[in-house]
Parts: structure tokens; sequence; C-alpha cells
């Protein structure tokens, strides 16, 4: 019985030895493929509160620290570290160009002005984030691909 148990022991404290570090900037192991909260493809429900412009709902797509997507108008992409139930985008590029309305260029600002602050991430019930900043505003995503 003794024998059997320093066994296990054994297995145990080799198997944590060589487990792969914890990689806290991006919110999951450094070898391990496992999704974090926000991994997955999203489309844009509410910003602060409202709909996107019909017909140009912007999307985001986070994977393994890239961030993907558009902002109804143009195209996004950057790097963010989540950990800890927050979220925060490191430089994020948008193409820059006029958008064919006023109510796209307010989106398209209104998005980036979100994506710049250090965001608290929380899922609902039905499986939406609400990313929320300090100053209170709120993007809300619905996903429709989870990796």
């Amino acid at each position: 019985m003794m024998m059997h148990f320093q066994l296990i022991l054994a297995a145990l404290c080799a198997a944590l030895q060589a487990a792969p570090a914890t990689n806290q900037g991006l919110g999951r192991t450094s070898n391990s493929t496992m999704p974090t909260l926000i991994d997955g493809e999203w489309t844009v429900q509410l910003i602060d509160g409202r709909p996107p412009v019909p017909s140009h709902p912007p999307r985001l797509s986070f994977a393994g620290g890239s961030l993907k997507g558009s902002t109804g108008c143009h195209p996004l992409a950057g790097r963010f570290e989540f950990s800890r139930g927050r979220v925060h985008f490191g430089h994020i590029v948008i193409d820059k160009g006029g958008c064919p309305s006023v109510a796209l260029d307010t989106q398209e600002r209104k998005i980036a002005n979100v994506l710049h602050e250090r965001l608290v991430v929380s899922s609902n019930r039905a499986g939406k984030l609400v990313m929320t900043s300090a100053s209170g505003n709120t993007i809300t995503l619905v996903g429709h691909s989870r990796k």
C-alpha cells in the first residue's frame, strides 16, 4: 500500500514539474490550445447600449492574443492580453479613409475609443460578452463561431 502511494505521489510530482508555466499576459498556458473566455468570432450587438449601423455590424475575432475584425467600415487588427477577466489591447491598426456615412464614422470612432481602454469582460446567461471600460463605455458582443 505504501509503495503504491509513493508511486502515485512520484507520478504526480513529475506531472506538475512537466506542466507548462502559465503565461498571464495571454490568459492561457504557454503551450495550451485551450481558448480563453473571449477567443472566437463575435459580432458587435451594442455600442454603449445602442445597436450598430444596420447592414454594417462590426466584427471582432480573438485568437491566441491576436485581434482581427472590422469597425463596420474599415478592417482592424492588433494584439490583446486577457487575464483575470480583463482585456487590454496593444496598438490597434484601423485602416483609414472616409466611411460612406457620418453614422459609420461615428461608429468607428466609438469602437476605437473603447478598444483603447482596459476593459472588464463579463459573460451573461445568453453567452454574450460585455466589455466595460472604467469610464463606463460598453461593447456587447454576440458569438457566432466559438473556437
